[in-house]
């Protein structure tokens, strides 16, 4: 499978092809707008998830707050120059917009192609208060993946930070998965400290650091190995 994308809008940021082996490198796949991913033993029957994250290019510029860039996806047998009979080729629009908040996920394999699977990911939720004062109670929201195991009870979810935090909802039709952190319990714990609250980056004095007006969550999640 080949992607052709406009490098120029858009760059790759992570790339999972489970149960598939690409012969690009990311720098060299954004460098040429062009990834190419290889499987073997697929017919009708069979069929592959990958998920992609695209981003701003580092020499975006700030005022573009939106970007819209075609892309077309091949499908070949090895050996063919061009899509054959079983093959096809889809053009298509991407839209993508630049984030209005400074939260943002990341996870500890940013590219993940090996057969076979991983037992497991690690996701880190960093979040910021951007207001005029503090901020006693944080809901942070994640959609996982069909790729990963989830269960009603949150036992395939591993906290790593803060180890105590325990969802406060799952959603398994949906997938989604919240937490509340508040003041009183987990937010800006730290060992052998209180929890406390999240300063505001607009608060006037500023007597404070960056650092307390951030806090994250780190857990660990287990793929289904059972799923292409």
């Amino acid at each position: 499978m080949q992607l052709n994308f406009d490098n120029t809008a858009m760059q790759i940021d992570t790339l999972y092809a489970f149960n598939g082996e690409t012969t690009t490198p990311l720098n060299y796949a954004n460098s040429d707008g062009k990834l190419i991913v290889n499987y073997e033993n697929l017919d009708t029957n069979y069929y592959r998830n990958i998920f992609i994250v695209f981003i701003f290019p580092e020499d975006a510029n700030e005022n573009i707050e939106e970007v819209i860039f075609y892309y077309e996806i091949e499908s070949r047998e090895e050996g063919w120059r061009t899509p054959n009979n079983t093959g096809h080729s889809n053009p298509g629009i991407f839209s993508g917009k630049r984030p209005h908040d400074p939260n943002y996920i990341t996870a500890d394999k940013p590219e993940l192609c090996p057969d076979p699977i991983p037992d497991s990911l690690i996701y880190t939720i960093v979040f910021q208060n951007i207001g005029e004062g503090d901020c006693d109670m944080v809901t942070v929201k994640e959609i996982l993946p069909v790729n990963f195991l989830l269960d009603a009870t949150g036992s395939d979810i591993r906290m790593i930070d803060p180890p105590g935090l325990l969802p406060d909802s799952i959603n398994l039709q949906t997938r989604e998965i919240v937490w509340k952190m508040s003041h009183l319990d987990e937010l800006k714990k730290e060992p052998n400290k209180s929890a406390k609250k999240l300063r505001g980056t607009n608060e006037s004095p500023k007597n404070f650091t960056e650092g307390d007006t951030k806090d994250s969550i780190v857990f660990r999640v287990m793929f289904d190995k059972s799923i292409p």
